[in-house]
């Protein structure tokens, strides 16, 4: 998304906090220039010490303004660089700091007035003494992410990836970072005493290449510090630092690496070093594990397997391909919310909220894009019609009508539905639609357990589409008979269905809007049952998952979004880089044919919303 977007989103979520404006270089912010790498940044804080409201100024300058009452700030449009801070109550003199503010983070800095009566904890506390701070960027992967040290001190960042955390206790430390409900990656690194440390973190796409994975679990005391050796005639250092933390040094016949990294012998380590270098005549460490001709010798020939060489390129080359698709996600955003903006005034049923593009179930997943728009720019003049029509009547109507009548939008419209309702509590903070919800969510549960459903069933039917929803409203809910049910209910009827699975019968065979097969594998990732698909995923070749490129009607038209939200979705459950590739594949080539989802009315009234859920699936 754009950086006005970011900062907007950013000013939402920290909207608790009484704003104060600085003026910086004599004017009210720093103009953004899309044209230049510089990014505006945010800096809040609270200032203790005094019961007095606190003026700041920043960088010197003569307007002043004032914290709350309670001493927060929040100051934004900052440029980055250095910075520096004069606060103190009116009339005093005033105290300094100074501060490195990151292009287009939200940065956090707690001050504290100092007098001489009174001298402030922090200073007789000899436990915050050489604390250290760390800051950095996570990349290749949507923001924002959990970023944590040891396992418990933690931060999230900004939705550019920007972090901060502060009062670290020097040392050896895990830094641990990833999406928050995925498995984490994590790197070591010694942190010094007193320093502000820049850490750039990169999230490794393929789950079978982590950022490290040891064979024992991870010791970082110097006691466990050990030494790894491996053959080769090169000469010189080999940096690891981005994908494993630490350096090796070569004297040209043999490579070193000593440090707190466990006791075992890593593949992956292996693997990149023999890539750099050459082929490795031995690999071994101080505690007895060896990998040479006559012990373990299949294990070093894999480490030096050529074929490594051709997955590398690949893995490169789909990394590349992430990082531009991340790059155009805020443009491609603002081309799909266009036609479901104008779908949603076209009114066209009798309901009281949901009465835009054609029918119902497209007004409720029109009303969730564009509410998603609104979620991720700060922008409601797409979800502005619909948000005019919702008050307590008008929900309470189409309570009543979804009430009398149990089988409407059963349960295809119903499960769009519970997304909504999940999206507008989230970005309204308005509990309106939750009753209606609710019963929504126990009314699926009554249908599933009255009807004989087809595992594959096509199009409105289709059953993986519904119970995915109704799970994640129920994961939302924390609701655990929600759970409980579609965990049962997809051990009972879905697993024996998997096994007859192609996943290239989807584009030969499939002739509507939803992926059967490919939701169906994503559905049951989902509810615990990932080694089941792990076995699925060895039958697939990897043209399986290319796009459809004739579709044969309006409706398939819409099935290579489809596809792709459930190939993230396997790819966010079982991190194969695979379903990372199918994703990029399906998404790109049906937003390169704007004429399947925009123009002709047939598809704009649905099939951008299609795009909008593929494409902010991750986000």
């Amino acid at each position: 998304m754009n950086l006005k977007s970011i900062i907007l989103i950013l000013q939402a979520h920290g909207a608790w906090l009484v704003p104060l404006i600085v003026a910086i270089g004599g004017g009210f912010g720093f103009v953004y220039n899309e044209y230049t790498s510089e990014k505006p940044a945010v800096l809040k804080g609270h200032i203790k010490g005094t019961k007095k409201p606190v003026v700041m100024h920043l960088d010197g300058n003569i307007e002043k303004k004032f914290t709350s009452k309670k001493g927060f700030y929040r100051i934004e449009n900052i440029m980055p660089g250095e910075h520096e801070i004069d606060f103190g109550p009116e009339g005093s003199e005033a105290q300094t700091h100074m501060i490195t503010i990151e292009s287009g983070a939200e940065q956090t800095l707690d001050l504290y007035w100092e007098t001489e009566d009174d001298p402030p904890e922090h200073i007789n506390d000899t436990s915050l003494q050489g604390l250290a701070i760390l800051r950095g960027q996570v990349t290749g992967i949507p923001g924002p992410v959990i970023v944590s040290i040891d396992g418990n001190k933690e931060t999230k960042s900004n939705f550019e990836g920007y972090y901060r955390i502060e009062n670290i206790i020097p040392g050896v430390h895990e830094i641990s970072f990833g999406p928050e409900k995925w498995e984490k990656q994590a790197i070591i690194t010694k942190i010094e005493s007193g320093t502000e440390q820049s850490l750039q973190l990169h999230w490794k796409i393929s789950n079978d290449r982590p950022v490290y994975t040891y064979d024992t679990p991870l010791q970082k005391t110097h006691s466990n510090i050990h030494s790894w050796y491996a053959g080769t005639d090169f000469n010189g250092t080999i940096d690891m630092t981005d994908t494993f933390g630490f350096i090796w040094y070569c004297s040209g016949g043999t490579c070193k690496l000593t440090g707190p990294y466990g006791q075992g012998l890593n593949m992956d380590v292996c693997r990149e070093l023999s890539g750099r270098v050459g082929h490795l005549d031995y690999y071994y460490n101080d505690v007895g594990m060896r990998w040479t001709k006559t012990e373990n010798s299949t294990l070093l020939e894999q480490c030096n397997s050529q074929n490594n060489i051709s997955e590398n390129e690949s893995m490169l080359q789909l990394e590349a391909d992430w990082t531009v698709f991340l790059k155009k996600v805020p443009r491609t955003l603002n081309e799909l919310i266009h036609p479901v903006g104008q779908c949603l005034r076209n009114r066209a049923t009798d309901s009281p909220i949901f009465n835009g593009c054609i029918d119902w179930h497209s007004a409720v997943h029109g009303s969730w894009a564009a509410l998603r728009y609104e979620y991720m720019t700060n922008n409601n003049q797409y979800f502005s019609y619909v948000d005019g029509l919702i008050n307590a009547k008008s929900v309470e109507k189409e309570f009543e009508y979804l009430k009398n009548n149990p089988q409407f939008e059963m349960p295809y419209g119903r499960a769009w539905f519970l997304r909504f309702a999940i999206e507008y509590k989230n970005t309204k903070k308005n509990p309106i639609f939750d009753q209606m919800a609710d019963y929504v969510a126990k009314s699926m549960i009554i249908y599933f357990n009255s009807t004989e459903i087809d595992p594959l069933a096509p199009a409105y039917e289709n059953p993986s589409w519904a119970l995915i929803n109704l799970f994640e409203y129920g994961k939302y809910k924390n609701d655990a008979e929600i759970s409980k049910f579609v965990l049962n209910y997809t051990s009972k009827h879905f697993l024996q269905a998997l096994d007859t699975c192609n996943l290239k019968n989807e584009i030969d065979q499939n002739s509507d809007f939803m992926a059967e097969c490919s939701n169906m594998a994503y559905l049951l990732a989902k509810t615990g049952h990932k080694e089941y698909v792990k076995r699925w995923v060895q039958t697939i070749s990897p043209g399986d998952g290319d796009p459809l490129k004739n579709p044969k009607g309006i409706h398939q038209k819409g099935l290579n979004f489809s596809r792709a939200w459930a190939f993230y979705g396997l790819y966010s459950e079982l991190r194969n880089p695979l379903f990372l590739n199918f994703y990029l594949k399906s998404f790109n080539y049906e937003f390169s044919h704007a004429e399947w989802w925009e123009g002709d009315y047939s598809v704009g009234h649905w099939v951008p919303q299609f795009g909008i859920y593929a494409l902010t699936i991750g986000l």
